[in-house]
Parts: C-alpha cells; sequence; structure tokens
C-alpha cells in the first residue's frame, strides 16, 4: 500500500511525532497493523469502550484469523479493555493478567490496544508479575492438591463446575480450570501425581476441542499471596494506620481478609511498589493516540469516577479509604503532570537488556505545545503519531 510521503519516513523511523490530521480508527487501525508489519511494536491508546472495540474489529480483520485456542498472550493483539471505578473481579484481572504476561514475555512485534483510563489505577509492580507464573508441561510430575493450593492462593474459587475465568473444579484425578487468558477452560487429567493430558474444552458441552502440550497458569486475583507479599502488605497497611490514612479497623479487615486468602484488593491498597502501567509498555514502541482533547477528558471523568466511587464506598462501610493509593495520582493536578501531552525523558530502573531512558506515553496528553518542536528533533526511544483535526494532512508533530 502506499502512504504519503511523511508516513512512509516515519515508518523508516525518521522522526519522532507524527499528526495525522482527518482520521478516524479505520486510520489508526491500518497504521498500527503497517508498523507491525515493518517490526515494530505498537501502543494504540482509545478513548472509551465504543472506541476499543471499533478498533479491536478492525484490527482483526487486518491481521486476518488466528488460531482460536492460541492463550491471549501468544497473539499479535493484546488488549486491555475498560479499567472501571469499581471492585476488583476474577472475570477483570484474569484479561489483565493475561495481557500484563504478555507484555513482560511476548514475543515478536505486537499492537497493544488499551482504554485511556487503564492509564490510571496502579498495577502490580513488575517484579511480582515477572515471577508470577506456572508452566506446567504434559508429563510433568505434579499433585493435583499442590495445583490446586497455588490456584487458591492466585485467586481461584473451587466450584463444582468451572464457567467463568477464575474457577476450578476437581473431580478425583481431573482437574478442571478456567485460566487467565485462555478462551475455554482447561481439563487436566493425572495418572497419580503425573500430569497425563491437558486439553481445552467446552463449558456447554464438556467436548474436548484441542489437545495441548503445556500450559500457562497465571493469577486472577490483583494481589499475589505468598510470604513475601503478605508481610509487605501487612507493613504497608500498619504504615498507613500510623501516618493517620487507615483506620485500625480497616486494618485488622484487610488482614482477616488475607487469612480467608481473599486477595481482591486494588494493587495500590496491596503493593506498597505498585507500578503505573507505562513501566509494562514496550520500550520502543509507537503509540498511536486519538484525539487528544478526548483523551484528557476521558482520562479526567474516570479520574472523578475513582473518587466518588471510594468516597461512596466508604461512606457505606464507614471506612476511610486511603484516596491516593488505588489511583495512580493524589489529584487530576499531579495526573496532568504525569500524562502529558508533549515528550519528555524519563530515566527507570530498565528491564534486563532493554536501555535506560525511554521517552514516555505520560507526556502526550497535557505538556505545551511548545514542547512538541523541540521533543520531535530529541526522539530516539519512542515515537508517536497523534490523529485528528478537521484539516486532511500529514504533518511532523503537533503546531
Amino acid at each position: 500500500m502506499q502512504f504519503p510521503q511523511e508516513l512512509s519516513e516515519f515508518f523508516q523511523g525518521r522522526g519522532g511525532a507524527l499528526r495525522v490530521f482527518k482520521s478516524g480508527p479505520g486510520t489508526q487501525a491500518l497504521l498500527a497493523h503497517s508498523l507491525r508489519a515493518a517490526g515494530q511494536e505498537v501502543v494504540l491508546v482509545a478513548a472509551g469502550a465504543r472506541e476499543f472495540r471499533e478498533l479491536e474489529g478492525l484490527l482483526a480483520l487486518l491481521t486476518g484469523p488466528q488460531d482460536e485456542f492460541l492463550p491471549a498472550w501468544e497473539r499479535a493483539v493484546l488488549t486491555l479493555p475498560q479499567h472501571l471505578p469499581r471492585k476488583p473481579t476474577a472475570e477483570d484481572w484474569a484479561g489483565r493478567w493475561a495481557a500484563l504476561h504478555g507484555l513482560c514475555f511476548g514475543r515478536g512485534p505486537r499492537i497493544v490496544l488499551l482504554t485511556v483510563d487503564n492509564l490510571l489505577p496502579r498495577w502490580p509492580a513488575l517484579e511480582v508479575v515477572e515471577k508470577s507464573s506456572l508452566t506446567l508441561t504434559k508429563g510433568e510430575e505434579l499433585s493435583p492438591e499442590m495445583l490446586l493450593e497455588q490456584a487458591v492462593s492466585w485467586g481461584y474459587v473451587r466450584r463444582p463446575v468451572v464457567t467463568t475465568a477464575g474457577e476450578i473444579a476437581v473431580r478425583g484425578d481431573i482437574v478442571d480450570i478456567f485460566a487467565a487468558g485462555y478462551h475455554l477452560p482447561l481439563r487436566l487429567e493425572f495418572f497419580g501425581d503425573t500430569l497425563d493430558e491437558i486439553r481445552l474444552f467446552d463449558p456447554a458441552t464438556q467436548r474436548s476441542r484441542t489437545d495441548l502440550t503445556e500450559l500457562t497458569l497465571l493469577p486472577v486475583s490483583p494481589g499475589v499471596l505468598d510470604a513475601h507479599s503478605l508481610g509487605q502488605a501487612m507493613e504497608h497497611w500498619r504504615r498507613l494506620r500510623v501516618s493517620g490514612e487507615m483506620a485500625l479497623a480497616l486494618e485488622q479487615e484487610l488482614g482477616d481478609r488475607l487469612e480467608r486468602n481473599d486477595t481482591f484488593l486494588w494493587p495500590g491498597l496491596f503493593y506498597p511498589d505498585a507500578a503505573s502501567l507505562d513501566v509494562f509498555l514496550p520500550q520502543e514502541a509507537v503509540f498511536l493516540l486519538g484525539s487528544a482533547p478526548e483523551l484528557r477528558n476521558r482520562l479526567s471523568d474516570q479520574h472523578a469516577g475513582w473518587r466518588s466511587f471510594l468516597e461512596r464506598e466508604a461512606s457505606e462501610s464507614g471506612w476511610r479509604w486511603p484516596l491516593h493509593q488505588p489511583v495512580v495520582a493524589a489529584a487530576i493536578t499531579h495526573a496532568r503532570s504525569l500524562w502529558g501531552s508533549g515528550v519528555s525523558r524519563e530515566n527507570r530502573p530498565a528491564r534486563p537488556g532493554r536501555a535506560s531512558a525511554r521517552w514516555s506515553l505520560r507526556t502526550w496528553l497535557w505538556a505545551r505545545r511548545s514542547l512538541a518542536w523541540t521533543c520531535r528533533k530529541r526522539a530516539t526511544r519512542a515515537s508517536a503519531i497523534s490523529s485528528g483535526g478537521p484539516t486532511a494532512r500529514v504533518g511532523p508533530g503537533p503546531p
């Protein structure tokens, strides 16, 4: 396909920012697909659920049919749908853990499709995600009891029959588990303590769909329960209580929940070093953004939504939640300084084999216009394309 000269040069790595006017979801999806085909990692940011669905459908058409039995982290497009202000559930976090696992361990150029509200809440620390997976291979020695214990500590709930993500059922030497990242539940057949068969099956008919040689088990709860994280969480809450940000009754209630293996807590409340999403995004990615004003408005609305939700929760429970813990910013003014609209350079601990400095998506939503031209000349790590505007033209960056 023939692209305008400016886009062709951008695909070849020239320039750090580009603005495409009079474009919509079709243009954004085509650009993302073309960049991936050229070997480039892409982060595509949608304003809301409707825009997300449109882009997801268009990308499915462009990337073509894929093996329906592939886990989410092996697909060409990693997705993070809306992150709404509500209590954590296994259904929501199964998809999030699959996406985080793909961001940490996925191979080859990918498209990361997410809604802008995912940039606001906190996430499990990178180190937690990197160590929170269990790969099981056909013929491996593992008792069903050990598998069940691990699954329960990661948020899975035992049921007579599995129907949704985060459920596990045990019948003799057969373990059914609806694991994070799989579109169908898994059936594991044991011969003693040997994993004899792994299959994906249809939960409606109970018929097998395909055989697998291995599977990867991920958590479905935001909090990962082990001795280290348990001690960190308890110390985190103690400090919040001492500083006056958490009531003693709430600290005791949270401790009781951990004793019940209930770790469905917001990451910012569970992990003292909870991360923001940009820690996981590809270091060398091109970021495709829609209308900056629309993204700004959605992010502001979501921040207000989190505050309203937590205040309502506090009113109903009688406990005062630490508002700055579940979300990344204590106030929207601070959020604007984090998620801006020019480009700025950050230094952060690098992942192994990656550069420590990168161009951050944070600066693409709120920064002053005067930053755009300067940063375009300096950009070396990551590039960005923003779209929108009434005039049909391609330009080198925000005016």
